[in-house]
């Protein structure tokens, strides 16, 4: 469930490091045919189809490990079976087994912000306790919000973080990054409006029903109206909204984007409100990663999946800026020099 590889991008922009890139877990060919097609020097040198069928004691060793198994299954967007659900929510007990017979340097799991809920709490006790007493690691555990880490995005989630205490080498205190008084308006990774565009509401796309559009044209005014009670023109101030929701599930936030997720991304549901229009697979990429264009990194990747895909994995991959900061953090902690990076970021 590496996806489109973020962690790899995100150790790339936090450090000068070097690093190799030994291998990555994806069990969609094509997207893991795309990362190998990249404009990226450091790809994977191996990709595993599948997780839980991969040999833990075959596995090459590394010195990073970042992983994000899916989070449906602890998300409120989903159905919150959490482990009980054999092929999403026991994914993380795949990476902890990693983490215990290779014992990585340190590691990094990111994963929905209801592991610190009553419900969910245990999962996340359980695998602290575990990486701690049986693979000698000195873990923390964080509750991050990317507005907080130079984002525009409002997407708040749980990060475990691990250094392995090893006799004769030295690790400094590990410290969550600082909260960033940085905050970029999300109109910078926007498109300027064309000709084409006009404020307006949702227009009418092939892929959704009667029903399912008029839904959205109620989301959007209601937005419309909420912002306008707080003083703020969606006209001429960028306000983005979920339209692809439940009426009592909107949410919408002025300069700032709602939590890309692999649903939100994949029904391209993100509506612009100075635009007329929902945002565009590029707009999206920029927003989740910060960098300047989609082409740039991954040139003719409509050749190899659509845009549905794309935006699955998108939404369903890292927040650059974040994971950049703390990783930054993580490595100096655990005083890595030259880095071996293992990646498991989601996008089935």
């Amino acid at each position: 469930f590496s996806g489109l590889d973020f962690a790899a991008l995100a150790l790339e922009r936090s450090t000068t490091a070097k690093f190799v890139h030994i291998w990555s877990c994806e069990k969609k060919e094509n997207l893991a045919k795309l990362v190998r097609q990249s404009s990226r020097f450091h790809k994977p040198k191996v990709n595993f189809p599948d997780a839980t069928k991969r040999r833990t004691k075959e596995m090459p060793y590394a010195d990073l490990f970042v992983s994000t198994p899916e989070c449906q299954d602890y998300s409120p967007d989903g159905k919150q079976n959490g482990q009980k659900n054999e092929s999403r929510g026991l994914l993380i007990k795949h990476s902890v087994r990693f983490i215990l017979a290779k014992k990585p340097r340190a590691f990094l799991f990111e994963q929905s912000d209801q592991l610190f809920s009553k419900r969910h709490f245990p999962v996340l006790k359980q695998v602290m306790r575990i990486c701690a007493k049986r693979g000698r690691y000195n873990v923390r555990a964080q509750k991050i919000n990317s507005l907080d880490q130079t984002g525009c995005q409002y997407r708040c989630r749980t990060y475990i973080a691990g250094i392995r205490k090893i006799d004769g080498i030295t690790s400094r205190p590990f410290k969550w990054t600082a909260k960033s008084t940085i905050r970029p308006k999300a109109s910078q990774f926007i498109n300027p409006p064309t000709d084409h565009d006009a404020p307006s509401l949702p227009p009418a796309r092939p892929h959704k029903s009667p029903k399912e559009h008029n839904r959205s044209r109620q989301l959007a005014k209601s937005y419309v109206a909420r912002w306008k009670a707080r003083g703020v023109n969606p006209v001429t101030s960028l306000v983005i909204g979920d339209t692809g929701c439940s009426k009592n599930r909107g949410s919408s936030r002025h300069e700032e984007s709602p939590a890309l997720t692999c649903r939100r991304c994949r029904g391209h549901d993100l509506w612009l409100s100075t635009h007329g229009r929902t945002a565009d697979t590029n707009e999206m990429f920029k927003l989740q990663t910060h960098l300047e264009d989609l082409d740039d990194e991954f040139p003719n990747w409509q050749q190899t999946v659509s845009k549905g895909q794309m935006g699955d994995a998108i939404g369903n991959s890292l927040h650059i800026p974040t994971v950049a900061r703390i990783l930054k953090n993580l490595l100096s902690a655990a005083n890595i020099q030259d880095v071996q990076l293992k990646t498991e970021v989601p996008g089935f």
